[in-house]
């Protein structure tokens, strides 16, 4: 941050999302400062918003990586693994819903968002897809209790209310489920006054992730989350 490192590559083969570094070309000899933040209304530079953030917005952006320990690792599903880290020290950033942390594996880094995580401890869990070929999420599936892995974060993304809606519709694909994740668990801990639809779409059941999680969320708390669709495109046995 706020240099581009090529993630963004990897990122829209997975996800089939078109984000691109933009391209700064001084024009003149003068001091100024890079949005850290990411609310900017002026990217890449800073516009003084940050001045206007409160509570855990507030809080600095991490720029370092540091170690985490592996305490929990199984497969979640036929080529997803969910597995538990937290930090050495033992000790969180606290942000919005709306964050996620970058992970370094054999020198190369990737994004993944938290299903879970305790600022107070440092502790994360994450829901990881297998990408066949991919730079790291192959590595992901290889740790084993006990390891060590370098993340760097929470890092703050757009943030989706602050009392500016009242319904929200959650449409994700896939392992895209994991931000929405963040979302219905912030409004359901935070008791929201929000109403939120889950849309949420797969190639088969099979592929179908936290399903059990999301359906004891939408019984529990009927006032917040008032619908879950799942949409199959393809079933088992079937060719398109």
């Amino acid at each position: 941050q706020p240099f581009c490192d090529g993630t963004h590559k990897s990122v829209n083969e997975a996800q089939g999302t078109k984000f691109a570094p933009l391209k700064v070309t001084p024009e003149e000899t003068k001091t100024v400062y890079f949005c850290g933040c990411k609310r900017t209304a002026k990217p890449p530079f800073c516009d003084g918003t940050h001045n206007t953030l409160t509570g855990s917005q507030r809080a600095p952006l991490v720029t370092a990586f540091k170690n985490y320990k592996v305490l929990s690792t199984e497969a979640h599903s036929h080529d997803t693994t969910l597995l538990t880290v937290q930090a050495e020290d033992e000790k969180g950033e606290t942000l919005d819903a709306s964050y996620h942390f970058s992970w370094k594996l054999g020198g190369k880094t990737r994004p993944y968002t938290p299903v879970a995580y305790n600022p107070a401890t440092g502790k994360a869990t994450f829901l990881i897809k297998v990408m066949p070929g991919g730079a790291v999420s192959p590595k992901v599936k290889d740790l084993k209790v006990g390891d060590s892995v370098e993340l760097k974060g929470p890092s703050p993304g757009e943030y989706y209310c602050e009392g500016k809606h009242s319904v929200v519709v959650l449409l994700g694909g896939g392992s895209g489920l994991t931000p929405l994740l963040q979302v219905m668990q912030d409004a359901v801990k935070e008791q929201r006054n929000i109403e939120l639809h889950l849309l949420y779409s797969n190639k088969t059941t099979k592929d179908m992730l936290w399903k059990n999680e999301i359906q004891k969320m939408r019984v529990a708390h009927p006032e917040i989350i008032k619908s879950v669709t799942h949409h199959i495109t393809r079933e088992e046995g079937e060719g398109g």
